[in-house]
């Protein structure tokens, strides 16, 4: 067995595995004997098959997969040895000429020239001579009284009240009507249900603010509740039933209720944090800012981190080359491949040079990454959600966690979020070696700018700011 390196260019190379028939001869031999233990042909119980009829039979299929895996074998051998640091996995070169079965009796050795796409080695550096813009994010009384009212209103509960307004929680029944207001026999009725006066249009707001219980109106009821699928739910009708239909209904208020926002007391601040001591409505407010700071912090971060892998993905256009002859030969191999856009192609591309980038930081600074990293990731995922869903933030942490873990089963999701924290990791050791501005904005600003910036921008399209 003899191997030889042909460098086509600094990026593509051809490793030659050329192996004698005598290599492999007594391995084909005892592969052999094995199927002859085991095989049973007509006339011969196992292991009592002659040889010269084992061998004819699975000779040269035996002869051509144990050739094949010794070629392999010994490859992966020497590109081990020789640390050779590759994209995917080698291609058979396009001279390669397959081995004809018929005559493999006559041959004596026989070649496979592997090609690789190598990867490129490039000074990181180049990328850090940028300048970058690190917003502040300026917190104000008014951003915090906002949160405080958004806290007491999470925390509150209805109570009952005399007249509806624009706050009120109505519940009602429905009597089906014809247009003249008569009851309809055999139509449909609800006992009860809830009609949320603030989410109508302005002229339905007018039909019930001031009424008070025990009155009744009569309407088109798909006027006031404009969504099908909301009206199917409530009518618990298919919305099939009733679409591009008028349905006239009589709705009668059997009870009104406001919200009453939670009280600015002890057991208020335990409700939203339920980890802290807070005793007075100054604490509360330390509190809150403190978190906020933190909260923009981030995020701040995150837009910077954006910033800077857009910023860098460009450059590494012009400063990393790739092997796209192999690159090329490689994803003709792969039927689903064959179908990709030139767009697409392009955004493979770019995955590579980013992941190029990025292992190099890896190992030049040996970071790992930890199951407790991949769990805390997970339960932000978790909280982020729940409090997306529910309008708040105070969930228990035991709860969380468990959410995290059965996450984390999934394989799918845990190489996304291992990804992120991997991305993260790389983009925090950058951070010191760029060039940075501070720049003071408001959060309304901040919002602006990422939608400018990144709102439409299909690349980042998941690495979105959580701002309320």
């Amino acid at each position: 067995m003899e191997i030889t390196k042909n460098q086509i260019d600094n990026l593509d190379l051809i490793l030659n595995v050329k192996v004698e028939k005598n290599d492999i001869n007594t391995i084909v031999e005892k592969k052999l004997k094995e199927i002859r233990r085991t095989q049973v042909l007509p006339g011969f119980r196992p292991g009592t098959t002659p040889m010269p009829l084992i061998i004819k039979k699975f000779g040269k299929s035996v002869f051509l997969e144990e050739l094949s895996k010794f070629a392999y074998d010994q490859l992966n051998e020497y590109v081990e040895k020789e640390n050779i640091q590759y994209f995917a996995s080698p291609i058979l070169a396009e001279s390669f000429i397959p081995f004809d079965l018929e005559q493999i009796d006559n041959l004596e050795s026989f070649d496979f020239p592997f090609q690789f796409g190598l990867k490129p080695e490039f000074d990181e550096t180049q990328l850090y001579d940028s300048t970058f813009v690190k917003y502040n994010i300026l917190i104000t009384d008014e951003t915090i009284n906002k949160i405080i009212e958004k806290y007491r209103k999470d925390a509150g509960s209805f109570k009952e009240v005399e007249l509806a307004d624009e706050e009120s929680m109505l519940r009602v029944s429905l009597t089906q009507t014809d247009k003249d207001k008569n009851i309809i026999e055999n139509g449909i009725t609800v006992e009860k249900t809830s009609i949320l006066v603030k989410v109508l249009s302005d002229d339905n707001k007018k039909l019930f603010i001031g009424k008070k219980a025990e009155e009744e109106i009569n309407v088109d009821i798909t006027k006031v509740i404009t969504k099908l699928t909301e009206l199917a739910s409530m009518l618990d009708k298919p919305k099939e039933e009733f679409e591009n239909q008028e349905l006239f209904f009589n709705v009668k208020i059997l009870e009104i209720k406001n919200l009453t926002p939670a009280e600015l007391n002890e057991e208020f601040f335990k409700i939203i944090f339920p980890n802290d001591t807070i005793t007075s409505e100054e604490e509360f407010r330390t509190k809150i800012d403190e978190d906020i700071n933190n909260i923009y912090e981030n995020e701040s971060n995150t837009l910077l981190k954006i910033d800077i892998r857009k910023v860098f993905a460009e450059k590494l256009k012009n400063i990393l080359d790739l092997p796209k002859n192999f690159l090329t030969r490689y994803l003709q191999q792969n039927n689903e491949a064959k179908e990709m856009s030139e767009e697409m192609i392009e955004a493979n591309y770019a995955f590579l040079r980013w992941d190029i980038f990025e292992n190099k930081i890896i190992i030049k600074n040996d970071i790992k990454i930890t199951y407790t990293e991949l769990l805390n990731e997970a339960k932000n995922d978790i909280s982020r959600f729940l409090t997306q869903q529910y309008g708040a933030n105070y969930f228990p942490q035991d709860m969380i966690e468990k959410y995290a873990k059965d996450y984390l089963k999934n394989e799918n999701q845990t190489f996304d979020i291992e990804n992120r924290v991997k991305n993260d990791k790389v983009l925090d050791i950058v951070i010191p070696l760029i060039k940075t501005e501070i720049k003071d904005i408001t959060i309304e600003e901040l919002k602006n700018i990422y939608k400018e910036k990144y709102g439409n921008d299909p690349e980042f399209e998941k690495e979105t700011l959580e701002i309320e």
